[in-house]
């Protein structure tokens, strides 16, 4: 004689299409997630730095946050009849804390920027798109 509940230990077809169906359920929700935070990390060249969603400003070299924006010196090397003359020069800069690369914020035309005018530009930008 066989039990009232051996119906329920007996997995019937439906079972093996439930369980595929909550394992690619599980699987969507994993990408999404992954995507989702892929897409929040996004950075983006402008002005040669890397930039995420809030203007906060990435080494184009090594991807690590920016901080420390200064002025510094430097030698320019010109020549003035038959020598070369060295004069000093000073410009604003990051310099990134891993990589000790100097990261200046310079503008479609060349010209130097500040980084107040930097994000300002940037922020128009993403309102207009």
């Amino acid at each position: 004689m066989s039990s009232p509940y051996s119906h329920l230990t007996t997995p019937g077809p439906w079972t093996y299409g439930l369980a595929l169906a909550a394992v690619l359920l599980l699987a969507v929700a994993v990408a999404l997630v992954f995507l989702q935070r892929r897409r929040a990390n996004r950075l983006f060249p402008r002005f040669n730095a890397l930039w995420n969603r809030n203007a906060e400003p990435f080494c184009p070299r090594c991807r690590t946050a920016l901080s420390d924006f200064q002025r510094r010196t430097s030698w320019k090397f010109e020549s003035s009849g038959n020598r070369t003359v060295r004069k000093p020069v000073s410009y604003s800069a990051f310099q990134c804390r891993k990589c000790r690369w100097k990261v200046r914020l310079v503008d479609e035309d060349g010209f130097e920027l500040t980084l107040e005018t930097a994000r300002r530009r940037l922020f128009e930008a993403s309102e207009e798109s």
